[in-house]
């Protein structure tokens, strides 16, 4: 899907003074030090590593698995598309609404897809496919699917492979990620972003996470030189200094829910429960491609509307928490908007 995902703004001439639509923390810059700015620019005269692999090894051991069981990839949305290669015209499941991408690429590759409302959802779900994609936690809706309920699955479905996208699991002090899973389960695989927890969606940096022969697999489907040698030297120093980077969490979710309850307090408005820092608002009365035109138009605020997730209709929008000022800014306009 070229269109319609969050962080639209090249499609608007308005100038966007606050941005809701992405799920990155927009206000969370980072700031690199000197010695990695002059590596990055020296770095761009010759041709990076075809697979990341002194990245790969700095994963590896930050996750405590063999360099073997890493894959990086151009962002996290690289990593469905090579799965999607690797098991070309079998079959998948995909839990909606949630991230348009694995279905996509599913389309793409000849994929046959099933897919089942999470309201559907029990661990007594059956499933068929030989890819199952969850969402932990889930885009858009924000809910998390617990480490228990995983495990169960894949306990019970040995000969499926369940994807477990934790590109947001830095953003929820409620969701555990399946890592300590990954020794005991082949079937397991977790794709992982570096961009989105740093703020830095425009280098493109994510991996994979899997047993080293279903790596083995999906190396063969990838182009050598996918990620740039600025994201893989930054994806480094990322990795070494991870802690200290990387924002409050705790924080972070607080300061979510008091944002998602002064949004519960405006008429025709409900701001949908979440375990990370965005989640769904429900119009009542609304449509959501007219709140954000207005937003846009009159407020230099740009949301996202989710009407083109799977499973959502007109209603919806989804909203990430940023600054206090900047939340304070959406809430003022949304009254303007309601009352």
């Amino acid at each position: 899907m070229l269109k319609g995902h969050g962080d639209d703004r090249h499609l608007f001439d308005h100038e966007i003074i606050a941005d809701f639509s992405s799920n990155v923390i927009a206000d969370h810059p980072l700031l690199l030090p000197k010695s990695i700015q002059e590596s990055c620019w020296k770095s761009i005269v010759r041709y990076p590593e075809p697979n990341g692999e002194t990245l790969s090894k700095a994963l590896a051991n930050f996750h405590k698995i063999s360099k073997e069981q890493v894959l990086v990839t151009n962002g996290a949305t690289e990593a469905f598309y090579l799965l999607a290669k690797t098991f070309e015209n079998q079959s998948a499941t995909i839990f909606i609404p949630t991230f348009s991408e694995y279905q996509d690429a599913c389309h793409i590759h000849h994929i046959k897809t099933t897919l089942i409302p999470w309201d559907e959802y029990t661990i007594n779900v059956k499933l068929e496919s030989n890819l199952i994609f969850i969402c932990n936690p889930n885009n858009p809706t924000g809910h998390s699917t617990p480490i228990d309920q995983i495990s169960y699955l894949l306990k019970k479905y040995p000969n499926r492979y369940l994807v477990i996208d934790e590109a947001y699991i830095d953003f929820s002090d409620q969701c555990q990620s399946v890592l300590s899973l990954i020794e005991d389960y082949p079937n397991l695989i977790v794709i992982k972003s570096l961009t989105k927890s740093f703020a830095i969606a425009g280098l493109r940096l994510g991996y994979i996470l899997a047993n080293a022969s279903i790596i083995n697999k999906i190396v063969k489907n990838k182009m050598p030189w996918s990620t740039n040698s600025m994201a893989l030297n930054i994806g480094l120093y990322l990795i070494k200094n991870h802690k200290k980077l990387l924002f409050n969490k705790v924080q972070l979710r607080k300061q979510t829910e008091l944002f998602r309850a002064e949004i519960n307090l405006i008429p025709k408005i409900k701001a949908l429960p979440t375990t990370t820092n965005f989640f769904l608002i429900y119009l009542y009365s609304e449509k959501a491609a007219d709140l954000k035109f207005f937003l846009l138009k009159e407020h230099g605020i740009l949301i996202r509307d989710a009407s083109n997730f799977e499973g959502l209709n007109s209603s919806y929008c989804r909203l990430a928490c940023q600054t206090v000022k900047k939340n304070h800014l959406l809430i003022e306009a949304l009254k303007q908007w309601m009352y």
